[in-house]
């Protein structure tokens, strides 16, 4: 049986999340043209980033849009493909700065680290919505 107050805090949890999406979408763009701007050498590196942006545009805008099923599926696999990019980014920054301390900039390293905080903490929205979503 569905009670209203589990949907509406469900609801809740993925409006953040798809908030959270929106403003991590336009701030990872502008952070990821700005660190690469002058040397767009390897494509590979910078392309699966903007696709990390523009999954949680999309998943977020359906959400927003009340189209749920599709939405919710959206930013999860938005959510979770962003962790992975900032899983690898941070601990590659971090040994790099472990290696060599005097080579590494402690500026990307903190950016890579609240990116990937910020997209634990959008993931753990919308999967916990979910999850109580599914046991209603």
């Amino acid at each position: 049986m569905l009670y209203p107050q589990r949907i509406m805090k469900n609801e809740k949890l993925i409006y953040i999340s798809a908030w959270l999406a929106v403003g991590f979408a336009f701030v990872f763009s502008i952070v990821e043209t700005v660190h690469n701007w002058g040397d767009w050498s390897d494509p590979a590196l910078w392309i699966i980033d903007y696709f990390a942006c523009v999954l949680l545009l999309v998943g977020a805008w359906q959400v927003l849009k009340k189209k749920q099923n599709e939405g919710i599926a959206i930013l999860t696999g938005g959510w979770g493909f962003s962790c992975a990019i900032f899983w690898m980014a941070y601990f590659i920054i971090a040994g790099e700065h472990s290696n060599n301390p005097r080579d590494a900039d402690p500026i990307v390293e903190a950016f890579a680290l609240g990116l990937f905080c910020w997209s634990i903490i959008g993931f753990g929205l919308v999967l916990t919505a979910s999850l109580l979503s599914k046991r209603d």
